[in-house]
């Protein structure tokens, strides 16, 4: 079932403004995220209500990277901890976990970056899928429970990451 989706036509689920490095914003039907290289990911989150147990968890975003923009979905676990696919301009693809006292690329894979891309972040049992454009890149057995979810920046250098369309998607348990 269908749990949130934006095509940011308006502005409100997403915070604006200075965040962390990142300038995020609102513009023709887009959302934004402008920012210097960094050596931490950014992460944001809508205003949206936690997510109910599932067997199934998808999250998606529609992208599209200039150069040394590297973007992409996570979920949080509710236990301070986040795991996420990022995507870079340069087509390198990473599933990472992020806790309070670590950060840790756990799974690598590469795609050919041409133009606009959709990035998914699939969680099912035991397992946790990051593909481009409904192609799987790269797979890790992790067992997570998702609660919350959002978009992750993370340039190397000053660049500029434009969503287009965010959604997330969960069958029950």
């Amino acid at each position: 079932a269908l749990v949130f989706e934006d095509t940011f036509a308006f502005e409100g689920a997403w915070p604006t403004g200075q965040i962390g490095d990142v300038d995020a914003a609102y513009g023709d039907g887009l959302f934004l995220l402008a920012g210097p290289g960094s050596e931490l990911p950014t992460f944001i989150a809508p205003v949206a209500e936690p997510l109910a147990a599932a067997s199934t968890v998808t999250v998606e975003a529609a992208l599209t990277l200039e150069p040394y923009a590297e973007a992409g979905v996570y979920v949080g676990t509710g236990e301070s901890e986040r795991v996420g696919a990022v995507i870079s301009a340069d087509g390198r693809v990473a599933i990472f976990r992020d806790s309070i006292e670590s950060l840790e690329v756990i799974g690598t894979g590469s795609v050919a970056v041409t133009g606009p891309l959709r990035l998914t972040l699939t969680l099912h049992g035991s397992t946790v899928v990051a593909a481009v454009d409904g192609r799987q890149v790269v797979a890790v057995a992790l067992p997570v429970r998702a609660v919350d979810f959002g978009l992750v920046t993370w340039p190397t250098d000053v660049s500029v990451a434009r969503i287009a369309e965010f959604r997330v998607v969960a069958s029950p348990p």
